[in-house]
């Protein structure tokens, strides 16, 4: 998930602003993704500059986690309410574009070719919450190229 900006918090800041205003929101139990860190998203970038990597890499953290249980666990680590989370199902999805239901990815030639790991999503939590506590922007965990 990407914090994104005022007008488009990206998802991690849209549930954690809708949490902090006390608003449920409903998020998939059965659409997988691969979250990663955003500061791991700027490290690879930089890496692949300077080590004058190229090619095709799928850059997503290391865990596949449906949606509903990482907005859960946002709540927790950033001491809001999951109660406000509703688990619903992508099958029931109604909105204008198609959603895919599984959009974890393989990372192992990344890991392979960079010679690093991104962050655990317990990991990446962690960093946003250090990053907010020295005036980061807090939404910095993105969920990979499919947010």
């Amino acid at each position: 998930m990407d914090g994104g900006d005022e007008a488009h918090p990206g998802p991690a800041g849209w549930v954690l602003n809708a949490l902090r205003a006390g608003r449920s929101v409903q998020l998939f139990q059965d659409e997988f993704r691969s979250p990663i860190y955003q500061g791991d998203v700027s490290r690879a970038i930089s890496d692949a500059f300077e080590n004058k990597i190229s090619g095709l890499f799928h850059l997503g953290g290391p865990e596949r986690i449906d949606r509903y249980a990482l907005g859960v666990l946002m709540a927790e680590k950033f001491g809001l309410d999951p109660a406000l989370i509703q688990s619903g199902s992508v099958t029931e999805y109604q909105g204008p574009e198609p959603r895919s239901a599984d959009c974890s990815m393989d990372n192992s030639l990344f890991k392979k070719t960079f010679g690093w790991t991104p962050s655990t999503i317990t990991e990446g939590l962690d960093r946003m919450a250090s990053d907010a506590v020295h005036n980061q922007p807090e939404e910095q965990i993105c969920a990979g190229a499919n947010g």
